[in-house]
């Protein structure tokens, strides 16, 4: 983060790997950063800074002036300073021309004021008798031990004359110890040549004889010489690292060594030996004293993770590149997500390669039976490594990008039952790092393993099998353990992470049990940490003795208490009650010294006392702010009166001199106590102030708003202020860290979150309370944090392992890592787990409608895009005729005239409101919809024209005829933009790509071919692609990746345009395919043949799904826009097939997750401002979309492009390209937090909404990039690969037209039609759902009027003919969508409709409510409802699955249930969410029940339905960010040896105990 945007920017350019380094330094920089060209044109024309730091000059051997050649600092070439590094000796006389900067003036004249040069000058005479006093020094202060080394065979010593002394009097060598290097070794070597110890001050040596004495170093270098000398100093640096973790203690990465030390290990790597010693010169060793530490900590872990494993092979040459052994030829691998092995496989030997050393485990390595266990002697095994988190993370690396090691670790925690004590450490590392690796151990059998001490933070363990197991000092922080066995295992020491929460709502005391039925109010710790007080809104107060947590103090009062505050001695607590008066109540005789009167007459918001204890502030809902005698209890006459709407919080300076204040106003106030004045007002935040606080050493304040933001200001003048966002409501509680470097904020979100105070970013977030958290407070030391909340829990979480966990953990590849082999309990035979598959639907695709004969056949027909229109062409009492249906009522609403001879062909501009005819007379015309009318007559064609089609922008029209040419017309001015020629064929058939880029045709020649409407170039052909026969049809698919074509070889062959390949040939018609269209999913494809069928294929598979026969053969054929329809023309009749299960877009609102079209893809708001993209079916994470400034409310998938939509509370929409990454656009100027956002069902729209504005946003209008030269703009257009080309920053791209801006207040999330004509959305203004026509121009339609409260769903059922409603008043209402009124109400519902869904397979309605009930109704009649009550809070989402057989849903009790709808049963449940289940979705793969769930709360999950033993599960298959604690369901043993707390916890979380 720079302060602005005018800051320089430092770049480390290492110049030996920069290849143009003399012509485009910057360019070539900046794009090994990534950027694109576009970017690096717009960095060099803009006046930012850069500084590139070059190091390596020397070594790159650059010929030329850096900087005169790559013209920095002139026109379009960047703001550039140069720091070059470079060895002197390298330069040579007169070198300064190479780097001193040239003007841009006419006589290039040099810039010398710009030139400066730094060299690092040797020691003077000064500075060596420096050096040799602080050497001399520290060498008296070693060690020397009694039973040490005699005098004759210690190193000798001298004093700071005697080196002084011979440094002057050896010739030259004053110069030569110039050099800092030779000066640290003859100060070590000048004693040994001492004669005796007695004349040393007599000594004269000559510089040979120095020399000489040197020879054994020499001797040793030049033996490392005839070796392999690289080699030799890794295998010296790795020898060390694994004596370090193997001898040293704790962790510790140094070691302290001196002559006398008797440990032989430290002797040998820093001992007298002369290899020794000049090796340890040569690795990256730092010495202070007589402690030795590696250069980084990191490179420590680094070089033991390479002895455990070295997937590079010896040479250092080789690091970098991973050297396993290729997948195909290794007999572990994975295959579908998951891990397998080749038991026949194992005891077959590794080839070639040097034999590792020690057991160690390297690809080079010559194993004599592959798969074996590592062995005890292994260095993985010499040392307890699980908590050195850099070692593990390293390996962790190793497990995911080879297959061998990680077989290795598998087989050693298999191999741990058999296995002695000793091998424990061994076993524990391993599963550590598979762990860590993400490998998932859900349902694995790992019984009896012997796991001492190992580190299973974030693991997933799900029904695994730990019976009999030694689990003792296991660390289960964040672990998922639903189901999983614990019978007869021991877990002595083990650590869960969290501790036990309190309940509140029964509390006994000494004298007494009292029931407590309500929440919470305030809280707060003692200063020593022994006590903490809660306070409740009944006027309740328990102060709990914090040693074992049973309450010291009970006491009630009459009236709600609203604030609590210790007095700094721990004797008084003082609070305050919803009238106004304050307390003061010695809590340890239960003593009230007094009730001080109700100054404040309202409310009591805060109390705060001074740091002396003096003096307390209360702050009242009065507007004032009052000040007491603590002693005396008198108040001051000094009242402060400044917040216009009352304080609500107050705060003592640490010196008691100042006071802070937050008000209801929004406003934040530091007053000075002793005048009374005001110091400064802080006005940032949008909403009331909860809170303000003074850091311990009073240098800066933090304050907390309902706008759920915090904000540090420091108080030095100049400072800057620092804003914490991730609430996603109000923060209502702050404090301070102990250690003053956390700031922790709680809300009414459910959650607490850290900051980092130094580094401005998060911490950890703390989960586990399922109603707002109202207080947080820290134990003394810090070790504890507790907080209490609304649902009446008071919980104590272990702070310090919590923020190293958050550190660590929060893994987002876990199926990459694979599953654990052994995955299958040990069960009896009968017994068996599958996955559950939908069965294949019978098949639903029927004839509807037929139309009356029109005497000849309908030559073609084309659906509007906006799903209201089809039309089709046919010839009428010998008029060449073109009808216009209204979709929905199968009538004929206009006729079309004009061709003088047959219509061949007809197609729907992108908008709706046009059509092209081509005809056999030779020309195209272009109608309006609307009034019937030919508006242009294109010409150019001199023969029958065969085939038309729109660009997706309806700016181009392209047309193929038989006159072997094809022709692109501009539809504004009708003229020819391009002709491509063709050889002698025909056109048959002609398409433009989805994304504008590609025209496909087929001809009479048997040829698929592709054209360029940009470049006008020819593409690529694919010859003789149906066998010589003429290809009739060609159709792209909506992703713009494949062409369908069919032809008179009675095939549909699909090719893919990235590959030029084919990709399958579907062979089931036994005549002519005359035409072939994709469904508007790309899901399938359905063809037409003569042979009087229509199929409906698999796109995927290519089988047959569906075989529809029809009465005549098919000439023409097209999909209706919500895919549920297929309109056919054949000899005489227009034919209608629907289908009741759609497999199109259906309009679901957005949330924090996204799905993909085609299930591929996940997106995720990782609970900030930034998207994580997830490959669906891995869960290999992706692309990170990083451009907005607050928290990401929704997500949302273009149903036609590859495009994701982003909605934040910054107040906009980013619109990315979902292959490259790149944001294409930003959708501004809301009012506010965007709420709702929502693509139209073709794709070419986005409705968004925010409190009071729902905003429909056009995608289809050109938008322009600037680049680098003033004026020069790039064109592009929203849909396919164009955008991925462009590469430009959010700033740069203009808003796509908004056409239409309607003032609501909005209750509910838009929702579209399935047609996409219409648009619907809750209003909270009227109680009524207001409806809008999509279209420019378009008008309001009837509302729906009839709710007396707020509308907070809205569904249109699949056919678009009804509208379905739910409302805080309890019912739910059906609507006819055409003339909007009310058909039926649905009584039954105690509580308000918090979601609505249809069944996508039937007429089948699902609705849920805010008292926890799901009600299943006919949504063709009012009728009796089947009830649903399994869950224990507010439902608050819906979905079911693609065939309707399930209904997901998703509550605030933080599970999300399966329910079997045929039967009406709860057939599985998934809880331990973190928060509610707000956001559900399935996955429509075809072969199995899979869902998402996630949001900026819950972390991503990706779930399968399974059956295990003819009982029903949901399994997770793999997930992203930090988990919390999961144990429902686990069973646990008698003897387990837990701690009792650890019980409790357990219990609570749904455990299970054998008493």
């Amino acid at each position: 983060m720079y302060a602005s945007p005018n800051d320089a920017v430092p770049i480390l350019v290492s110049l030996p790997y920069i290849e143009n380094a003399t012509s485009d330094l910057l360019g070539s920089v900046l794009k090994d950063k990534g950027f694109l060209k576009d970017n690096v044109r717009t960095f060099k024309s803009h006046a930012r800074p850069f500084i590139l730091l070059c190091d390596g000059y020397d070594e790159a051997q650059v010929h030329g002036n850096i900087y005169t050649r790559n013209k920095f600092n002139q026109s379009g070439q960047g703001c550039v300073k140069l720091i070059i590094a470079c060895r002197s000796q390298k330069l040579g006389a007169d070198s300064n021309g190479r780097f001193e900067p040239v003007t841009g003036d006419h006589y290039r004249s040099k810039n010398l004021e710009q030139f400066q040069k730094v060299a690092m000058a040797p020691f003077t005479r000064s500075m060596i008798m420096e050096y040799v006093e602080t050497y001399v020094l520290n060498q008296s202060r070693r060690v020397v031990r009694p039973e040490g080394p005699t005098l004759s065979e210690r190193s000798p010593t001298w004093n700071f004359e005697q080196h002084m002394y011979a440094l002057s009097n050896v010739p030259n060598l004053m110069d030569l110890v110039g050099n800092p290097f030779i000066l640290s070794v003859i100060l070590e070597e000048l004693p040994k040549l001492a004669d005796s110890a007695q004349d040393e001050t007599g000594f004269v040596v000559s510089f040979d004889e120095l020399y000489k004495k040197t020879s054994d170093e020499e001797r040793a270098f030049s033996e490392l010489s005839e070796d392999d000398f690289t080699t030799e100093c890794m295998d010296h640096m790795k020898d060390l690292a694994v004596e370090i973790i193997k001898n040293q203690k704790k962790n510790s990465s140094s070691v302290r060594y001196t002559l006398n030390d008797r440990a032989e290990w430290k002797s040998r790597f820093f001992g007298r030996d002369a290899k020794a010693r000049l090796l340890q010169e040569l690795i990256p060793l730092t010495r202070s004293r007589t402690t030795y530490r590696f250069l980084f900590p990191s490179l420590l872990d680094y070089l033991f993770s390479l002895e455990v494993f070295n997937p590079y092979g010896s040479s250092l040459d080789n690091i970098g590149t991973d050297s396993t052994t290729d997948d195909s030829d290794s007999d572990y691998s994975e295959e579908d997500g998951e891990t397998h092995f080749s038991k026949s496989s194992r005891g077959q030997d590794f080839e070639g390669g040097r034999a590792p050393q020690r057991g160690q485990a390297s690809m080079e390595g010559q194993e004599t039976e592959r798969g074996k266990a590592l062995q005890e002697d292994h260095a993985l095994g010499f040392s307890d490594i699980t908590n050195r988190s850099m070692t593990v993370q390293f390996l962790a690396d190793r497990v995911q990008k080879s297959q061998y090691f990680k077989e290795q670790l598998v087989e050693t925690v298999h191999e741990s039952p058999n296995s002695d004590i000793n091998y424990q450490t061994l076993a524990a590392n391993a599963i550590t790092i598979l762990v860590r690796s993400g490998m998932r151990f859900n349902s694995a059998d790992l019984q009896g393993i012997k796991i001492k001490g190992a580190n299973l933070t974030g693991g997933e363990f799900d029904s695994a099998d730990l019976r009999n197991s030694n689990l003792t000092d296991v660390t289960f922080d964040k672990c998922w353990l639903r189901q999983a066995r614990f019978e007869e295992a021991v877990l002595a020491g083990s650590k869960f992470g969290e501790s036990p929460y309190i309940p509140l709502e029964d509390v006994s005391s000494a004298s007494a049990y009292i029931p407590l039925k309500d929440v919470p109010t305030a809280s707060a710790y003692s200063s020593n940490g022994k006590f903490y007080a809660t306070a409740f809104h009944h006027g309740d107060i328990i102060v709990y003795d914090t040693a074992n947590w049973e309450n010291a103090s009970f006491k009630v009062f009459p009236n709600a208490i609203t604030s609590v505050a210790f007095s700094p001695d721990n004797n008084l607590l003082a609070f305050g009650d919803d009238i106004g008066v304050l307390r003061i109540w010695k809590y340890i005789s239960t003593a009230i010294i007094y009730p001080l009167p109700s100054v404040h007459g309202a409310c009591i918001s805060s109390i705060a006392f001074s740091s002396d204890g003096s003096r307390i502030a209360t702050a009242g809902h009065d507007g004032k702010i009052s000040l007491w005698d603590t002693a005396s209890g008198s108040r001051s006459d000094d009242v402060l009166d400044a917040h216009s709407e009352g304080p609500s919080y107050v705060a003592f300076s640490p010196d008691g001199k100042q006071l802070l204040s937050g008000g209801f106003d929004k406003v934040v106030r530091l007053w000075d106590l002793n005048t009374g004045n005001q110091v400064f007002v802080l006005k940032t935040h949008t909403g009331a102030i909860t809170q303000v606080l003074f850091s311990t050493d009073g240098r800066q304040i933090a304050s907390s708003s309902s706008d759920s933001t915090v904000r540090v200001m420091p108080l030095s003048a100049g400072s800057r202020e620092t804003i914490f966002r991730g609430h996603s409501k109000a923060v209502t509680g702050l404090i301070y860290s102990p250690d003053r470097q956390q700031l922790v904020s709680c809300g009414e979100d459910s959650t607490i979150r850290v900051w980092d105070i130094r580094s401005g970013g998060p911490g950890p977030v703390l989960r586990g309370h399922t109603g707002a958290v109202v207080g947080i407070a820290f134990s003394q030391k810090g070790k504890q944090l507790t907080s209490c909340g609304r649902d009446k829990a008071l919980r104590i979480w272990d702070y310090r392992a919590a923020f190293k966990g958050a550190v660590l953990f929060g893994r987002t590849n876990s199926l990459s890592s694979g599953i654990y082999p052994y995955s299958t309990i040990k069960r009896d035979e009968s017994d068996d787990t599958t996955s559950i598959r939908p069965a294949t639907p019978s098949p639903r695709w029927e004839r509807i409608f037929s139309s009356e004969s029109f005497g000849t056949k309908v030559t073609s027909n084309a659906t509007s895009p906006d799903g209201l229109l089809v039309a089709s062409a046919c010839t009428i009492d010998k008029m060449q005729t073109i009808n216009i249906w209204l979709r929905a009522t199968k009538e004929i609403i206009r006729t079309l005239t004009g061709h003088l001879k047959e219509i061949s062909c007809i197609a729907f501009s992108p908008d709706s409101q046009h059509i092209a005819s081509g005809s056999a007379d030779k020309t195209i015309q272009i109608w309006s919809v609307h009034s019937g009318e030919s508006l242009m007559t294109l010409k150019g064609h001199y023969q029958k024209i065969t085939s038309i089609a729109y660009s997706s922008r309806g700016h181009q029209i392209v047309s193929g005829s038989e006159d072997y040419s094809i022709r692109l017309w501009d539809t504004v001015s009708g003229e020819i933009v391009h002709v491509f020629e063709t050889e002698d064929s025909a056109i048959q058939c002609i398409a433009f790509s989805p994304s504008g880029d590609w025209i496909a045709s087929g001809g009479e020649d048997g040829a698929v071919s592709l054209w360029d409407p940009n470049s006008f170039v020819s593409g690529h052909v694919w010859d003789d692609a149906h066998l010589n026969n003429n290809v009739n049809s060609v159709a792209f698919s909506p992703d713009g990746i494949h062409i369908a074509s069919g032809g008179d070889d009675k095939t549909v062959r699909i090719w893919n345009i990235n590959t030029k390949s084919i990709v399958r040939v579907l062979e089931e018609h036994i005549d002519s395919v005359s035409c072939v269209t994709y469904s508007p999913s790309g899901q399938h494809i359905a063809s037409g043949s003569s042979d009087r069928t229509l199929r409906v294929w698999n796109a995927k598979t290519g089988e047959v799904d569906y075989t529809l026969h029809h009465p005549n053969s098919i000439v023409s054929l097209s999909y209706t826009s919500d895919g549920t329809q297929l309109w056919t023309g054949s000899d005489y009749k227009v034919h209608v097939w629907t289908n009741e299960v759609s497999d199109v877009y259906q309009g679901i609102a957005a949330s924090g997750i996204g799905l993909s079209k085609d299930c591929g893809q996940v997106a995720w708001g990782l609970g900030e401002n930034k998207v994580q993209l997830f490959n669906a079916d891995t869960g290999k994470p992706g692309r990170v979309l990083n451009g907005h400034t607050d928290v990401i409310e929704c997500i949302s998938y273009s149903p036609a492009h590859n495009i994701i939509a982003t909605a934040s509370r910054d107040g906009t929409v980013s619109l990315w390209n979902s292959h490259t990454g790149a944001c294409v656009g930003k959708l501004k100027d809301h009012d506010g937090i965007v709420t709702g956002l929502i693509f139209s069902p073709s794709g070419t729209q986005i409705a968004t909404s925010s409190e009071t504005m729902l905003s429909l946003w056009n995608l289809e209008s050109e938008y322009l990039v600037k680049t680098g030269k003033q004026g020069d703009v790039l064109q592009a257009h929203i849909s396919g690969d164009a955008m991925g080309n462009l590469g430009a920053s959010p700033q740069e791209v203009s808003i796509y037209t908004r056409f239409a801006k309607h003032a609501v207040e909005v209750s509910s999330a838009p929702v579209y039609a399935p047609c996409g004509g219409e648009i619907a959305v809750g209003s909270n203004d009227d109680s009524t759902v207001q409806r809008f026509q999509t279209q420019p121009g378009e008008v309001s339609l009837p509302p729906l009027n009839g709710h007396i409260n707020s509308v907070t769903c809205i569904a249109y059922t699949l056919l678009g003919d009804k509208i379905a409603t739910g409302s805080e008043d309890s019912t739910a209402r059906i609507w006819d969508r055409d003339s909007g009124n009310q058909l039926f109400q649905l009584l039954g519902h105690s509580g308000g409709i918090t979601s609505i869904a249809f069944s996508p397979f039937n007429d089948q309605m699902a609705t849920g409510d805010n008292e926890s009930t799901v009600r299943l109704w006919s949504s063709t009649q009012a009728g009796p409802c089947q009830m649903l009550y399994y869950h224990h809070g507010s439902i608050l989402c819906l979905a079911y699955s693609h065939d309707g057989k399930f209904l997901a849903t998703g509550s605030a009790d933080r599970t999300m249930q399966l329910l079997d709808i045929p039967n009406g049963v709860l057939l599985a449940a998934v809880e331990d969410f973190a928060v509610g289940v707000e956001s559900i979705r399935w996955m429509n793969l075809g072969n199995g029940y899979r869902l998402v769930t996630g949001n900026d709360e819950n972390p991503l999950g990706v779930w399968e339905l399974v059956q295990e033993n003819n009982v029903h599960n949901v399994r997770r298959c793999w997930g992203a960010g930090v988990h919390a604690l999961a144990v429902s369901g686990a069973s646990f043993g008698r003897d387990h040896r837990l701690k009792e707390t650890d019980v409790t916890l357990l219990k609570q979380r749904k455990a299970g105990f054998l008493e």
